[in-house]
Formats: structure tokens, sequence, C-alpha cells
């Protein structure tokens, strides 16, 4: 569903579309987890995991799509599977540490709480990085620098 939408998200969201998509996941998953904590086990606290679980699934969705279509945007035929393949690797390698580090965070506290500082921690992160990459990213294309332009480096 979410990979169906996707076109009518980008149009929405523009070039905050990937930053909605993270701020989404995030606060999905720091809500799941309080919702375990401070409702504990009933009805409602299930319903309101499942919305959270969906919202996460349908962003996965759509960022799979916009992600793969934004880095195609600025290459060429001679770069673009260069980049498809660091991009597929760096995806991989986060996985895997991401992996260990939730295994680990597991063994030393709860699920809900593991949650929890997840969501606090990706926010955080999501937020320093955005705001670094604010004046960086979505310029126009004559205010990029020529070193910053593939075409020039090629």
């Amino acid at each position: 569903m979410g990979a169906k939408k996707q076109l009518q998200f980008h149009k929405h969201f523009r070039n905050k579309s990937l930053s909605v998509i993270l701020f989404m996941t995030s606060f999905a998953i720091l809500i799941a987890g309080l919702t375990t904590v401070l409702l504990g086990s009933c009805k409602i606290s299930l319903i309101i995991i499942i919305l959270c679980f969906i919202a996460t699934k349908l962003s996965k969705g759509i960022s799979g799509i916009l992600s793969i279509r934004y880095l195609g945007n600025f290459a060429n035929e001679k770069i673009l599977t260069q980049i498809y393949a660091v991009n597929a690797i760096s995806r991989n390698g986060f996985r895997a540490i991401f992996a260990f580090l939730g295994s680990y965070l597991l063994r030393i506290t709860s699920t809900s709480h593991s949650m929890i500082l997840v969501g606090t921690f990706f926010i955080i992160l999501i937020w320093g990085l955005i705001q670094y990459m604010k004046p960086r990213l979505g310029l126009n294309p004559k205010e990029y620098d020529e070193k910053e332009i593939f075409n020039s480096i090629l």
C-alpha cells in the first residue's frame, strides 16, 4: 500500500519526504513502547501497537521506492550501478549493526523499554541530521558548488 501511495506522498511533502518518513517511523516505535509501559496489557494498547506497526510498514514501502528514485535523480548511467551497489551494501551493513545493537539492548532491558530508547535515540539523531543537512541539500541546481556535481568529476 505504501509503495502505491509514494507518488502522492512525494507530491505532498516534496523535499521533506524522507524526513517525514524517518520521524513517522521513529515516533511509531516510541509510541508503541510507551503504550506498552503506560497502559500495560489491554485491548486499547494492542490496537495502538498494531496501528504503530502498520505506520512503520507503510513508511517502509514509501521510503523503499522514494530512496531509489532520489538516488537516480542526479546520476548518469555510468555511476548509477555503483550508487545502487553502495546503497545495498550500506543498507545491509547498517541492518547488521542495528541487529547486534538491538539484541544487546534486549539482553539488558525489556522490549518496551528498548523501543522507547530506540525511538527516542532516533528522533534525536534524525533531528540533528536534518539540522546539519538543511543548508546542504535541497538547493536549486545553480546553488550547488561545482565540485559537488558528479558530471564535473566524471
